[in-house]
């Protein structure tokens, strides 16, 4: 995942920053004013800062326009040396956003960024994004012997670059709270509903799909109707599988190498939390296997830690 980052760690212990340019030749007078000092960064720290913000536009799912929000929650509000301990705890996202706000705090202080590169912080951070890859964590789990893969991620479903979203949907493909609510404000209330409207009816396990209109990260909707939970006993199991399958048959046929859901049916109708992630997992994974030769990526997205944990351990104890 990280490797046009890490890379950068195989010369950076003998690559040169970047110097300190103090004018001393100017006088000092309104004529001949003497510069402020500035670093001159070295062609190495340049081609890595330009290669992050490259990777950072191609990667909007890590949601890195809100760096400062995401190093906030994580309690790393402020550019700081993070123990090892600390630092090998974090996931991929806050490494990013620490990343970044090293690159960002260069343009309010001058040499911030020369510092984070000499006392070692860049390195440890690309360290920590190498130990993910290296380690094969949940975030990204490759089903064996397919062309897809299925990444857990936090953020939100706007935020995501693919082909297609998944709306957690009411059979009535009205507009909603939560991820509902924030699809149809994002592609446009109207737009959408208009639609929806095309389709009297979307029966609990199946999904239908809709252009995305304003989001212009993704190319369609596919708006799954997931069941309501009632005890386990009344086909929610079956149900839930099928309107994952469902959405990812809709997928390949539109076209689609991409789509990022949401959990189904986990927040107000009522799913245990790991069980939710239990069928979302075992259905995008039989999919996967069924079409074995289709490149897709499976991204799902949360904002919550809790929620987050318990998808990343199902996952890797899936395959």
């Amino acid at each position: 995942m990280f490797e046009e980052l890490t890379k950068y760690l195989e010369t950076i212990d003998t690559k040169h920053y970047g110097d300190w340019v103090i004018d001393k030749k100017s006088k000092g007078t309104p004529d001949d004013p003497i510069q402020m000092p500035f670093v001159d960064y070295s062609s190495f720290v340049m081609e890595f800062v330009k290669q992050f913000y490259s990777y950072e536009e191609n990667h909007p799912e890590y949601g890195l326009n809100h760096y400062l929000d995401i190093l906030k929650e994580a309690g790393l509000s402020e550019v700081e040396t993070i123990d090892v301990t600390t630092l090998s705890k974090l996931e991929e996202q806050t490494v990013l956003a620490l990343i970044l706000q090293e690159i960002r705090a260069d343009r309010f202080c001058e040499g911030a960024l020369l510092d984070a590169f000499e006392d070692g912080r860049i390195k440890q951070y690309l360290l920590r994004l190498k130990a993910i890859d290296e380690a094969a964590t949940d975030e990204m789990k490759p089903v064996n012997h397919i062309s897809g893969s299925i990444e857990i991620h936090k953020n939100g479903i706007t935020h995501l670059k693919t082909d297609a979203v998944v709306n957690a949907a009411n059979s009535g493909l009205c507009q909603g709270g939560g991820v509902c609510g924030a699809i149809f404000k994002a592609a446009g209330e109207d737009l959408l509903k208009k639609a929806c409207d095309q389709y009297d009816h979307c029966p609990s396990g199946s999904a239908v799909i809709t252009p995305a209109f304003n989001m212009k990260n993704n190319k369609y909707i596919i708006h799954a109707v997931g069941p309501r939970y009632t005890d386990g006993r009344h086909g929610e199991k079956e149900e839930l599988y099928s309107c994952y399958h469902a959405s990812l048959q809709l997928a390949m046929e539109n076209g689609c190498h991409s789509i990022g859901f949401p959990l189904i049916s986990a927040g107000i109708f009522g799913y245990p939390l790991e069980e939710a992630w239990k069928v979302a997992i075992d259905s995008c994974a039989d999919f996967l296997r069924e079409n074995a030769d289709y490149r897709l990526k499976i991204i799902f997205v949360n904002p919550n830690e809790e929620t987050l944990a318990v998808g990343k351990s199902i996952l890797k104890a899936a395959f």
